[in-house]
């Protein structure tokens, strides 16, 4: 092509357009000197991106401090597609760049946000959060086991959470930390430290648990909540029912042979019997296991007797496998 003004190149139709492999003419130079040469789309494209060389020509992008603009009379919904979302926020006010990525507002429940990696707090701005499989806590790249802190969904179906806390878990709150659930389970883990219950009370239901320690101080009492009554016909005198227990012999009964069972050592068994009986009555004590009751010279190594319509207050205690007694007799009551 013969060198050509400007002036006198032909205008491209409205209805040609650029194609990629199209050359465009320009006039190339510098100073005072230009000639007529010939530009690819792609040239003229690299140079309206980035007019001004920036790293030796290896990058493309937007430069100076002037603000870039789209003006669009319409706009087109985001897609659920990352591959369609470039994350590009463009305001909508006047059409004009902004920094930042990400999806301001998404269009719909399902828009796949994909693996994102933020760069600054994520604000829900009072909207929930569903359908999480794991959180995981810290600096680290992958999800599961234990090299990190989590909370996740342990049965994969959302009914069980499990709070899994790499070294130690803190629950505080300014108030009250209230657990409602069925039950506690602490089978797998030792408390430690100091515990205090303050204006309420530690309840184990009937024949359910008991609490082993090494020692018990007790700063004001305590008491068996509910003596045992084991009536005038009964015979077995069950410790595991309480260590305060009492009997009477009726009316029709001049002796009774009671038998011990639950005993353990270390336990302390204190009960009375009444004498209903019309003359002197006589209570013995055997256990179900074979050990031997012992008493003291003064009841000459035998259970007491009680006299008519008097009471007898009995303590055993239960010490290396062996009960030992003792009594006091008379009681008017």
């Amino acid at each position: 092509m013969a060198n050509k003004k400007i002036s006198q190149l032909n205008s491209v139709g409205a209805t040609v357009g650029v194609k990629a492999a199209d050359l465009l003419p320009i006039a190339s130079g510098a100073g005072s000197t230009y000639k007529t040469a010939k530009a690819s789309a792609q040239q003229i494209q690299n140079f309206v991106l980035n007019p001004m060389n920036v790293d030796n020509g290896s990058v493309i992008g937007f430069t100076g401090s002037e603000h870039i603009v789209f003006k669009k009379t319409n706009w087109d919904n985001a897609s659920t597609s990352v591959a369609d979302n470039p994350y590009l926020q463009v305001r909508l006010s006047d059409g004009r760049l902004i920094t930042g990525s990400g999806i301001a507002a998404a269009t719909n429940a399902s828009d796949n946000m994909g693996n994102c990696t933020a760069t600054q707090d994520i604000k829900m701005q009072a909207f929930s959060m569903t359908g999480c499989g794991n959180i995981g806590f810290g600096n680290n790249n992958t999800i599961g086991g234990l090299d990190r802190s989590r909370i996740f969904n342990s049965d994969g179906n959302g009914t069980d959470l499990q709070v899994l806390a790499y070294r130690d878990l803190q629950l505080s709150g300014n108030r009250n930390i209230d657990i409602n659930a069925h039950s506690l389970d602490l089978s797998d883990t030792p408390i430690t430290g100091n515990v205090s219950i303050e204006n309420g009370n530690l309840n184990f239901p009937a024949a359910q648990g008991h609490i082993t320690v090494d020692d018990v101080i007790y700063r004001k009492r305590a008491y068996n909540f509910s003596p045992k009554d084991v009536g005038s016909s009964a015979t077995n005198i069950d410790w595991s029912l309480g260590n305060v227990q009492h009997a009477e012999l009726p009316n029709t009964t001049a002796s009774r042979a009671y038998t011990f069972s639950n005993d353990v050592n270390g336990q302390t068994l204190t009960m009375y019997i009444h004498n209903n009986y019309g003359g002197e009555g006589t209570a013995t004590f055997n256990v179900a296991q074979g050990t031997t009751v012992y008493w003291g010279a003064e009841y000459e190594n035998q259970a007491p007797k009680i006299a008519q319509n008097k009471t007898n207050l009995y303590t055993f205690i239960k010490i290396d496998d062996k009960i030992w007694a003792s009594a006091i007799t008379g009681y008017n009551f």
